[in-house]
Order: structure tokens, then sequence, then C-alpha cells
């Protein structure tokens, strides 16, 4: 019997060949499929170490949506020579005023959601969805709070800076209270530890003296703060502006 099934073994016929055949194809299927599950991994690998690089890893942009010499624009500058001063980050300033702050905040809302665009902003900007609404984007949902970085003299109390400077209200215009601030949003969507790296860093800057002082001479005062206070202090801005401009009638000119 040894002998009979040493035969079959050593005469094998076309069926066997088949079988030996299917058996290689299904190995070297196997051994592609392998391959590619590597390539795979190695390409998502590539991308999470890409990702994973710190920011900011290049050049910062701040888009002020004003003229150049304008409040915001002064505040912009300032707040980027800190960062670079106490960051060592490359900081950049591009006024793009028009249609209050439209122009410019449209400007970030076309680059990456990466932290790299920035929109510094003030009062005025926060009545732009109630003068313009015919927008295509919504200051409240399109951008993401940063921080706040200053409050004016138009507010409802003195600046410990400036204890000899009334207030609007105390020089009699009671029922004008107008806190008029600076800002800074990113595109909505941008990586919340960029937005908390960004705070952080502003805050930091904040704290410093010789910002401190700067900003002081501006008749302003430093805020600072998380993302969620000025977040929650712009939609109440949205809001009253809103509601003023609707009860007045304001209307833009065309």
């Amino acid at each position: 019997m040894a002998g009979f099934f040493d035969g079959v073994a050593a005469d094998r016929g076309p069926l066997w060949r088949r079988c030996d055949n299917m058996e290689r194809d299904d190995t070297v299927k196997q051994r592609s499929q392998v391959r590619l599950a590597l390539l795979g991994l190695m390409a998502v690998a590539a991308v999470s170490a890409a990702n994973a690089e710190p920011y900011p890893s290049g050049m910062i942009r701040i888009i002020v949506p004003s003229a150049a010499g304008t409040p915001p624009s002064i505040m912009a500058r300032l707040v980027a020579n800190a960062l670079s001063e106490s960051e060592g980050w490359r900081v950049i300033v591009e006024d793009k005023p028009g249609a209050i702050g439209a122009i410019g905040l449209a400007e970030v809302l076309k680059q990456p959601a990466d932290g790299y665009t920035i929109a510094a902003i003030a009062l005025p900007t926060s009545a732009a969805p109630a003068l313009l609404p015919n927008m295509s984007f919504r200051l409240d949902t399109d951008f993401a709070p940063v921080i706040k970085l200053a409050s004016a003299v138009t507010g409802p109390a003195r600046l410990p800076a400036l204890p000899d400077v009334p207030t609007v209200a105390e020089a009699g215009f009671p029922d004008l209270i107008i806190q008029d601030w600076f800002g800074l949003l990113v595109k909505s969507g941008t990586p919340n530890e960029i937005v908390v790296r960004l705070n952080a860093a502003v805050n930091k800057a904040l704290a410093k003296p010789q910002l401190r002082d700067a900003i002081t001479r501006m008749a302003a005062e430093p805020a600072g703060g998380t993302p969620a206070e000025f977040g929650q202090f712009l939609n109440a801005q949205i809001a009253h502006w809103g509601k003023v401009v609707k009860e007045s009638g304001i209307k833009m000119q065309p």
C-alpha cells in the first residue's frame, strides 16, 4: 500500500497541479493584501506625524477688518509683537477694511481652519450681522472665539490707569453706555488644542508689563480670559446691537 500511495504522490495528474497553482495564487494574494495593509498603515502614520507637528510651525497672519492706523490695527500689532517676543512666533498683521469688517472676515474664512489665520475684531464687527443681514457667513457660528484683548474707556466704570477720565455716563450721557472692546477669532473647526494654545499665549502676553502699558496708553484696559468667556461676551454683543439696529431703524447707506 505504501508503494501505491508513493506512486500516486510521485505522479500527480492535472487536478493535483491545478490545486497546487490555486494554493500558490492564494498565497500571492494574501501577501499582496498584507503589503497593501502595511502601506496603508505607513501612510496613516506619516499623516499622523505631520499633524502632530507642534503649533505653530509656520507664519501666523492676523487679519484686521479695518484700516491701518485704527485702534484695532494698532492693538493687533501690539499683540503680534508681544507674541513674537514672548513665544518666538512669526506673526504678521494685514489690514483688510470694508463693509464693517465683512471683507476681512471673509478672507479668514477662505483659509484652512488651522489657527494660522486669525481675525482681530472690535465692537463695530458685532453690529455687522444686523447692519448687513445678507452677509454670506455668521459671526457666531462660522468663527470660534479665542480671547478678549481689551476694553476701552467708554465703558460704565473708569479705568484704574486713567482715574481722572470720566466715563460717558459721568460726562452727562447716562444712557449711552458703550464698552468698546477688541478680541481674536479663528475659523470654526480649528482644533481645540490650537485655540487653547493661542489663548494661553495671548493671556501670557497680556500679563507682561510692556504690553499692559501699551494698551493703557490707548485708553484701554487689558482683558484676557478664556475662549468660552469671550464667546459668551461676543454673543451678547451681537444680540445687543441687533436689538439696537432693529429698534432704531438704522440702515446701511448704499
